[in-house]
């Protein structure tokens, strides 16, 4: 796993750091064991490995608290919450 070192002081905004999440986020996409590779050193880092999923509970609810930035970030979300729009206006044209 890749890690990053932000400088104290550096401003930890997508303007900013866009460019190198959306680079990483590219590794994390194309990996084949990503869950390994990269989430569980988060939950052993945040010593949540030990929990049920190990510490996928935990984190999903920390993602939720930050949904506006997930979405911002992930280009997957945007693409299935738009899949999720258009099915429901369908549905409710019938």
């Amino acid at each position: 796993m890749r890690a990053i070192v932000i400088p104290e002081g550096v401003r930890h905004d997508h303007l900013i750091l866009g460019p190198i999440f959306e680079a990483i986020w590219d590794e994390i996409r194309n990996e084949r064991d990503a869950k390994e590779a990269y989430f569980d050193p988060i939950a052993r880092d945040r010593r949540l490995f030990h929990l049920t999923g190990p510490g996928r509970k935990e984190l999903g609810l920390e993602a939720a608290r930050n949904s506006a930035k997930v979405r911002r970030n992930c280009p997957e979300i945007r693409d299935l919450e738009g899949r999720i729009r258009r099915w429901i206006e369908a549905a409710a044209q019938r």
